[in-house]
């Protein structure tokens, strides 16, 4: 591929990763405002936040295409498998065990707090029930390896682009599958990061007392998401 052909197809991927972003409907766009609103202190703190997700969806992009292209082979099929695992399922279950592990977290975390063992954020003295705060911090590990879960999940786009690095070399399909998830996180940044440190902001100023309660409303939201979406299947 020429220098010409690489840029053509650097533009249409990222014309295909605009258009998925802008459009594309996934149960990470029910949980991921909530998460942002309810755990970012400020707009830098949510844009860190939001980078790290799509950090992790940009990996596994463009592992896929890598892959593809290294093997001569569609990786993830038309059916959206990779060999007989079905990717979908797999990252339903993923999505799933996050949000049980989030849940679990919280209500540990309570215990401690009720116990007034919990310590303050800003201090790091230990806390009384009735002082101690409690309140979930960002998980940018996960956060990673949701973006990661969120990257394979098949999708038209995601599948055309696959598809294309089969016969492209490994070097251009990997900057291809980078600029399409980076291209995908376009839209949603102005949107979600910048909007949701705003708001943060306000939720804490006026509901101090009911911000946990938010933050353990996020991960239910996650775990009906992605529990409805195996039931679908099955």
């Amino acid at each position: 591929m020429g220098v010409s052909g690489m840029i053509q197809g650097v533009a249409a991927a990222a014309s295909a990763g605009v258009g998925c972003g802008s459009c594309c409907a996934s149960g990470i766009g029910a949980f991921l405002p909530g998460y942002l609103v309810t755990h970012a202190k400020s707009v830098g703190e949510s844009v860190r936040a939001f980078c790290s997700f799509y950090l992790g969806k940009i990996v596994a992009v463009a592992l896929l295409c890598v892959a593809s292209s290294i093997l001569g082979n569609q990786i993830l099929d038309e059916a959206g498998r990779i060999g007989v695992v079905r990717m979908d399922l797999a990252a339903d279950f993923f999505m799933l065990a996050m949000g049980a592990g989030f849940v679990v977290k919280w209500f540990w975390d309570r215990a401690r707090k009720q116990d007034g063992s919990a310590r303050c954020g800003s201090c790091g003295h230990s806390g009384s029930t009735r002082t101690a705060v409690l309140e979930q911090r960002i998980s940018y590990p996960a956060l990673f390896g949701m973006g990661a879960g969120y990257g394979v999940m098949p999708c038209a786009p995601l599948l055309l682009m696959v598809g294309v690095s089969v016969s492209i070399s490994p070097l251009a399909a990997g900057v291809s599958g980078s600029v399409f998830a980076l291209s995908s996180a376009l839209v949603p940044f102005f949107i979600l990061a910048i909007l949701s440190g705003l708001l943060s902001k306000n939720l804490r100023k006026e509901l101090p007392g009911y911000l946990e309660y938010f933050q353990l409303f996020t991960y239910v939201v996650l775990l009906v998401v992605y529990g409805m979406d195996l039931i679908r299947e099955f």
